[in-house]
């Protein structure tokens, strides 16, 4: 008897102690205290809170805040699992230390454009509620987009990635603006993009889109593809490689419910086409140097 109230005592403690940490008030922080901490050179580090008000160019700090007098941020800046209420901009800075904002969720608009990530930048499992850019950034080092949710429109054109980027997992609910993305090692294996996606010019060198679910129109033309996988990828939309130069490209088992556009790509090294479904056929004139058409021609008769 005395030994099954115990338990029960101990039962009990458990779930009262598992009640209270799940109903823990989240702590709210006023943006205005972040950016005194950055002007008086500290680290920023908080976990589980409420971000208060607008960061940024919309705060009323314009002058000696983060965004628009193009500063130097030397302090490491960690807001990891918390909520911004307001709208983010980070325009033109330069993270001379690594930020994190792993598991956050921005409400708002988000604004990283034309900043500089000089080490790692962490956005492991973070959603973007509203419309986000990150256009014109500089990653130097590893940047983690993954399990992400962008339920607005995102923009990486003009982006540099020199170290390696995933999007592994990542949803892309509205359009995705590519466009002259430099990428030299990128992961978007299982990424959905609901909505249209356009890499047109960009630069891709060991990219995978392994298992990927591109639901809209997709475009790769006057594009660079260097060591890039397509494996298992479904194309719902048209898929546009128009002038498109490709080297040792990999489109295996790879499904297209619309006809594709080849028209004047150039394909060097291997192009493995084996095992495709082309719903409604394929279309191409290739410029190709090396091989007869008749070459890809053959390819495509394989493809089933």
């Amino acid at each position: 008897m005395m030994l099954t109230l115990g338990l029960i005592i101990i039962v009990c403690g458990i779930a009262c102690s598992f009640a209270i940490s799940k109903t823990t008030h989240v702590q709210k922080i006023a943006s205005e205290d972040i950016l005194l901490k950055l002007e008086n050179n500290s680290d920023i580090i908080y976990d589980n809170v409420e971000v208060d008000g607008d960061l940024g160019s919309a705060n009323s700090r314009q002058t000696s805040g983060v965004v628009n007098s193009k500063i130097n941020i030397d302090r490491y800046i960690s807001i990891t699992n918390s909520i911004f209420t307001g709208a983010v901009n980070f325009k033109n800075c330069n993270f001379l230390n690594g930020t994190n904002f792993r598991g956050s969720d921005f409400t708002s608009s988000a604004d990283f454009s034309k900043s500089i990530f000089s080490k790692k930048a962490n956005f492991l499992g973070c959603t973007f509620e509203k419309d986000s850019d990150f256009s014109d950034v500089v990653f130097m080092d590893q940047a983690v987009f993954m399990n992400e949710v962008f339920n607005g429109n995102v923009t990486f054109e003009n982006s540099t990635h020199k170290g390696i980027t995933s999007f592994k997992g990542s949803s892309f609910e509205k359009k995705a603006d590519m466009k002259n993305l430099n990428l030299s090692r990128g992961d978007f294996w299982l990424v959905k993009f609901n909505d249209s996606i356009d890499f047109t010019t960009s630069n891709l060198k060991n990219v995978n889109f392994l298992e990927s679910m591109l639901k809209g129109d997709s475009t790769f033309s006057s594009a660079n593809l260097y060591n890039v996988n397509f494996t298992r990828t479904l194309f719902s939309g048209v898929a546009w490689f128009l002038d498109t130069n490709c080297y040792n490209v990999n489109f295996l088992n790879s499904k297209f419910s619309k006809e594709p556009l080849f028209y004047g790509s150039k394909f060097n090294g291997s192009a493995k086409f084996d095992r495709c479904q082309f719903d409604e056929g394929a279309s191409y004139h290739l410029n190709q140097p090396k091989k007869p058409k008749s070459y890809y021609d053959s390819i495509g008769a394989s493809c089933r």
